[in-house]
């Protein structure tokens, strides 16, 4: 936690070098099960110009998958995160602003 530390270009994110600007980065996971696979991680990020999201899956924090993934909702925050919540949580969450269906 106390470095040194050196930046490490091998790891540049999806659109390094393209007019396609992104922020508000963050990484979570492992997600316990997944449809594609068990302990993924989740580098998600903010493609704020296009409206959207996108998110590249890893299951090392090395290896990223290259396509990134996208997914668009009817909100408008920018710079989303990801946070684990209990089922009484949950619960209350949606009492007070609505419920989701989930798959």
């Amino acid at each position: 936690m106390t470095g040194p530390y050196k930046e490490d270009f091998e790891y540049i994110d999806a659109y390094a070098g393209t007019r396609t600007h992104v922020e508000g980065s963050g990484v979570f996971g492992p997600l316990p099960t997944s449809p594609k696979g068990e302990g993924e991680y989740i580098l998600m990020y903010d493609l704020y110009s296009s409206g959207r999201y996108e998110f590249q899956r890893s299951k090392d924090l090395k290896t990223f998958t290259k396509e990134p993934e996208s997914f668009r909702k009817d909100f408008f925050p920018r710079h989303g995160t990801v946070m684990p919540v209990t089922a009484d949580e949950l619960e209350r969450l949606q009492q007070k602003w609505g419920y989701v269906l989930t798959h």
